[in-house]
């Protein structure tokens, strides 16, 4: 039933920082094209090596360095750089939250100020580093993170062709998607009866 109640009361203003909320209500309507070679050497191998390591892009970025120096490409970015010029060019961020190492629950909500997961009982934190400091330092043992479909699909409208393609709503598909819609409110209605009833 806690569920149900914080699901009633959420809030954009409880997980998001006041210049994401106002990237919500007002979408920038294009992005600035990047002309710098390392900049886009950089964008590029991060999206090719999305599946790889920190350790791997470092490396390829590294090579590269060596290799291309003194050829104008000097602005190859570290990982860390990478992720925030994507996350400001595109507007897409993620939210972050502490979950159990055994992905049992994530702590949020209800379970937001627990310390320990109700299911398997390992703890929140970093056992070591937690002991280590005499239980000042307080670091996540896992996370987990939430990307925003809101900015997700502000990000899209920017390029016309998936602009055009999200917009067979408007070319005879709206039918179809109400159907869709309709179905999903029915689900989704019988599913709150569910949790209802089984609190």
């Amino acid at each position: 039933m806690q569920f149900i109640l914080a699901l009633k009361k959420a809030s954009l203003n409880e997980e998001l920082t006041s210049d994401t909320i106002e990237k919500i209500w007002n979408p920038p309507s294009h992005a600035d094209p990047i002309n710098d070679p390392g900049m886009c050497f950089s964008i590029s191998t991060y999206l090719a090596l999305e599946n790889a390591s920190q350790l791997a892009y470092n490396c390829v970025c590294q090579a590269a360095r060596t290799i291309f120096s003194g050829s104008g490409m000097n602005n190859i970015l570290t990982f860390h750089s990478v992720e925030k010029l994507i996350a400001s060019y595109t507007g897409v961020i993620s939210v972050e939250h502490d979950m159990c190492c055994n992905t049992c629950i994530a702590f949020t909500s209800p379970f937001s100020q627990l310390n320990a997961c109700p299911i398997c009982n390992m703890s929140r934190w970093k056992e070591e580093r937690l002991q280590g400091t005499h239980g000042r330092s307080k670091i996540a043992a896992q996370m987990f993170m939430t990307i925003l479909i809101s900015l997700q699909l502000q990000a899209l409208y920017w390029n016309k062709d998936s602009a055009n393609d999200m917009d067979y709503l408007h070319q005879g598909g709206l039918k179809c998607w109400y159907s869709q819609l309709i179905m999903v409110s029915s689900y989704l209605s019988d599913m709150n009866w569910i949790m209802v009833y089984k609190a």
